[in-house]
Order: structure tokens, then C-alpha cells, then sequence
């Protein structure tokens, strides 16, 4: 099923609600402003008028990345103290949890929260491709039903008030979080009418569009509004005539059951006195339909990619020290950019960056010199200017591992469709573990020197090909620097697979000539066929992923 229209997560942010809010520019942050004397800014991850979500490193807790969400004080439409006081008192594995709050201070009128972070993907990327299918629809609604039992369950009942796609997180195995209690309110008994209209529209409650008092039956109705935006691809339901719900229901027919179908269209009755009651009763009905039981092994794989929107991360590692990883990380980001990919390219630099000396035209003169962290642009006066480049040179102020916060601090920064990591020599070390297990693709490569080759390397890239072979990713071998000698095919024959790409040793002369002149080796005509035919394989390769 192909989607029609799906909104970004830019049109379902919180600057949709019903009643829209003052725009946050004044409350966003550069990069590597501190926040609370504590959190370093690292990228934008959400936004609305609600406030500003950033993913920021913990400088106490050895570079932790954590979620900073960003507000403006004294305004009680969108000052964060309402939302720490309720997040404060939730403890849940569906939930947020709130970690620190960072109160305004002198003449600043910001304010923030810091939470957990959590990797995955919104509700919108999850049917970038078209429409979930019922198990795993049920599957995300259960988790919903077991947070928002809890918040209505509390001694004084949480209402949530925006379930909406862009309010959900979907992690790997389907680990479903609610995020944004922005516009969340307490119940008061007895209260007629809210204290203010919000909500989105498309998913807000007949009775919130109206200015009446919101309960928990109003979340029963964004959840269905929500768990059909999920089944039909991107469609909207909430806010239509009782007819027109039928209809647009009736169009899941042969994807999703009558008992499914008959489901959603009782939660999102617009009389709410005819809706389930409860979120017990709507888990109950799911159960019924088929649903699994909270805690059971959950198979996202087929149905959606929890990478989608995320970059594919491709390491690159030499058997021994001048191989050619740094030569093939940069062409390859190259040649990707030449197919319209856009990629981060990533050196793990010792402690000092070769890329800065070897591409001194490239770079920002702003860059995070104090945390070691050099960033520019691959050739940025040509058209093949979508390559980032971060280096990172290994230096910190603080008593941590630098490499590991530096290198993990690089990687949740890194932009577009492809991150490739440049390890060189390096990855066998700790610091660089939980990065190859979790690459898409390892491209280990190896030049003639067989005499510098070792054993316990080669034995471990086994164990790790081994490895990512069972979770559907990929080890690659890459000759480097081939040429006609005597041992050439023994020298091929030596690496434990048929190596993906062969690789000619190229001029001397040629590559000088190019780098003196201040350009990347794709840039010289004769260069750019060799290395052109030689990288298609490789290319191939990471388009396929």
C-alpha cells in the first residue's frame, strides 16, 4: 500500500495544535551552548510550540546523551514547570522519564527539562513506505494502553490530550515511548470546561475542539485517531463526520480484521459516552482482536524499518596501518554524493586530525575546537557539496574516555542517509565496539604488506562477520593498492572471503598533484575513471542496504 500525502514531521509537530503557540525562535539554542551549566547542545530533535527538544551531552556523566526540552519561563501557556511537576510524579517504561530540570536563572527567561534519551523513529517516519499492518498496529496500542492506564489511573487522573503521531517514539524491537506532555492536564472533577482549547487538529476530541472539560475518554479517541493514522499510511480520521468514519474504515477491509475495524470506529465514536469508557476496556478489545500480550518478542523487521529516517552507519577499518581506510572512507563518500546520497563522513582521529591537514580548505572556522570536534564540507564550492565531514581529535576537558563520548557524541550528530566511519587501525579497541556491531555494513581493508597481517585481527573480524551476518548486515573485504607483482594472487587469496572491490595503487604523482592543489583524488580526470570503476561494487553495495 502506497501512502498518499504523508505529512513530515514538521506538519504533525506541536506548532499544529488547535490553538497554535508563540513561535520558539527566540528559545533555540546554537550547538554547543550549555545548558544549566550541565548540557552541551548537539542537534535540534523536535520541535513545536510547545518548546524545543534537544539531544544534548551530559558534561558530568562522561558525555550521556540525554533529551533536553527547551521553554520560555513565565508564560503559563508554555512555561515547562506544569509538565516537570506532572512528569516528576510518572515512573513508567512507556514514559519519559524526567531526569533534571533546569529552572530560568537572572535575566534568562528560559527554562528546561532533561529526560532519557531514546532512540527511534516517530510515528510518521514508521509508514514512510505505507500503512502497518494490524498486528503490529495492535501491537503499538497496546503499549499506549498500558502508559495512558497509568496516567489515568493516578490518584489525580493525567490527561494527555495529544496523541498524535509525532508524540510517539517507536525504538528497536518495538519498544513504543509518549512523549510531549506539553499540553497534558490534571482532571478536575465537576470542572464544566479546560482552561484552554488545544490539542491537533486531525486527532484532538470532539469535546477538546469544543472547549469542553477533557477526560480520559478523550484519549481513547486520540488513540484511535493515532492507531488509524498508523494502519492507513498517513490518513486522517479524527475530526470527520460519523459517515465519513465508517467509510474511510471500511477502505482497511483485507489488511484489518471486522473486530479490528469495528474497534477503532467504537473509540472514535464522537458522542463519548458511547466510546469505551476506559483504557483497560480499549486494552481488553485489543487483546481480543488478536493483540499480544505486553512483554511478548516483537518482529518489526518486514512491516518497518526502525532505521527508516535514520542514516545507514558503514565502518571502515585497515587490517594494518596505512591500508586505505581514510583514501576509501572520503572517495566513498564522494562517489555516494555523486548519487545523490547525502552522507556524514567521520574521522576517529588521534590527537591530531589528518583530515584538517589533509583537507585544510574544508572546514568551519567555527568549529568545537575545545571538544575536539572539526566540521565542514567535502569540496563545498563544487556541486558535490552534500558530504559532511566531522573529526574529532581525540582531546577533551573532562576525565572520560574521550573517544568513546567524542566518537558517540559524532555519530547521534551525523546527517542525511549514510554515516561513514573512518576507525583506520584503530577498531579493535573497546572504544569502537559498540559501533561495528551496530553498522549496517564493515568494509575491512587490506593492502599486499601480508608480513604486517595478524592472525588474532583476522579472527575477531571473523567472529564479528559472524556476528552482523545473523542480524541481515554485512562484513566486505577490500583490496587496496593492487598492482601486477609476483604474489598478487596469493596475496588475493589470503583474505577470508572473495574481497567486494579491488582497488589499484594509484599514481604517486597524481595523488600529490591533486592534494596540493587542495582537492579530493575523484577530482582528477584520470584518477576519477580508476577509482570510478573501482568503487561501483562498493557503491552498489550501501545503495542496496
Amino acid at each position: 500500500m502506497e501512502p498518499k500525502n504523508v505529512p513530515t514531521n514538521e506538519q504533525y509537530g506541536t506548532t499544529s495544535s488547535l490553538q497554535r503557540q508563540q513561535s520558539p525562535g527566540s528559545r533555540r539554542k546554537n550547538r554547543g551552548g550549555v545548558i544549566g551549566g550541565r548540557y552541551r547542545i548537539l542537534r535540534i530533535i523536535g520541535e513545536g510550540g510547545m518548546g524545543i527538544v534537544y539531544a544534548a551531552e551530559d558534561l558530568r556523566l562522561g558525555g550521556m546523551i540525554r533529551a533536553v526540552k527547551i521553554g520560555v519561563s513565565g508564560n503559563s501557556r508554555e512555561g515547562l514547570g506544569e509538565e516537570a511537576a506532572t512528569l516528576m510524579r510518572l515512573n513508567h517504561p512507556h514514559l519519559p522519564q524526567l531526569l533534571d530540570y533546569c529552572p530560568a536563572q537572572g535575566n534568562e527567561d528560559i527554562e528546561a527539562l532533561v529526560m532519557d534519551y531514546f532512540e527511534g523513529i516517530t510515528g510518521i517516519e514508521a509508514v514512510r513506505s505505507g500503512g502497518l499492518e494490524q498486528e503490529l498496529v495492535l501491537d503499538i496500542g497496546l503499549q499506549l494502553c498500558d502508559a495512558l492506564s497509568y496516567l489515568h489511573e493516578q490518584p489525580v487522573p493525567v490527561i494527555h490530550r495529544d496523541l498524535k503521531p509525532s508524540n510517539i517514539l517507536i525504538g528497536e524491537g518495538g519498544h513504543v515511548k509518549l512523549i510531549d506532555f506539553g499540553i497534558s492536564r490534571l482532571f478536575r472533577e465537576g470542572q464544566a470546561h479546560d482552561t484552554v482549547m488545544l490539542g491537533t487538529a486531525g486527532f484532538a476530541s470532539p469535546e477538546q475542539r469544543q472547549g469542553e472539560q477533557s477526560d480520559a475518554r478523550s484519549d481513547v479517541y486520540g488513540l484511535g485517531a493515532l492507531l488509524y493514522f498508523l494502519a492507513s499510511g498517513g490518513g486522517m480520521i479524527g475530526g470527520s463526520s460519523r459517515r465519513e468514519q465508517l467509510r474511510l474504515l471500511a477502505k482497511l477491509e483485507g489488511r484489518f480484521s471486522a473486530e479490528a475495524r469495528q474497534l477503532l470506529g467504537d473509540m472514535l465514536e464522537p458522542d463519548r459516552s458511547r466510546r469505551h469508557q476506559s483504557m483497560r476496556r480499549v486494552r481488553e478489545a485489543m487483546l481480543q482482536c488478536g493483540g499480544q500480550q505486553a512483554g511478548m518478542k516483537r518482529n518489526y523487521g518486514a512491516s518497518v524499518s526502525l532505521r527508516r529516517g535514520r542514516p545507514k552507519w558503514i565502518s571502515v577499518l585497515s587490517l594494518t596501518p596505512g591500508a586505505g581506510a581514510t583514501t576509501l572512507s572520503l572517495t566513498l563518500a564522494w562517489m555516494l554524493a555523486r548519487e545523490g546520497r547525502t552522507t556524514t563522513a567521520v574521522e576517529c582521529a588521534g590527537p591530531v586530525s589528518e583530515w584538517s591537514e589533509l583537507l585544510p580548505d574544508c572546514w568551519e572556522r567555527q568549529s568545537d575546537l575545545d571538544q575536539g570536534i572539526y566540521r565542514g564540507r567535502l569540496n563545498p564550492a563544487k556541486k558535490v557539496a552534500n558530504v559532511q565531514l566531522l573529526s574529532l581529535s581525540g582531546q577533551s576537558s573532562g576525565n572520560v574516555n574521550p573517544r568513546t563520548s567524542l566518537f558517540g557524541t559524532a555519530l547521534r550528530e551525523a546527517e542525511g542517509d549514510c554515516v561513514i566511519a573512518d576507525l583506520s587501525s584503530e577498531w579493535d579497541g573497546d572504544a569502537f565496539g559498540e559501533m561495528l556491531t551496530r553498522s549496517s555494513l564493515v568494509l575491512a581493508v587490506g593492502d599486499p604488506s601480508l608480513s604486517k597481517w595478524q592472525i588474532p585481527k583476522l579472527l575477531k573480524l571473523a567472529e564479528l562477520r559472524e556476528q552482523l551476518e545473523k542480524e541481515g548486515r554485512h562484513l566486505r573485504w577490500i583490496a587496496n593498492k593492487d598492482l601486477k607483482f609476483r604474489g598478487r594472487q596469493e596475496w588475493l587469496s589470503s583474505f577470508p572471503a572473495k574481497p567486494l572491490a579491488v582497488v589499484p595503487l594509484l599514481p604517486a604523482r597524481d595523488v600529490l598533484d591533486t592534494l596540493w592543489r587542495g582537492r579530493w583524488l575523484p577530482e582528477h580526470p584520470g584518477l576519477g575513471r580508476e577509482l570510478g570503476k573501482a568503487f561501483r561494487p562498493i557503491v552498489g553495495e550501501v545503495l542496496n542496504l
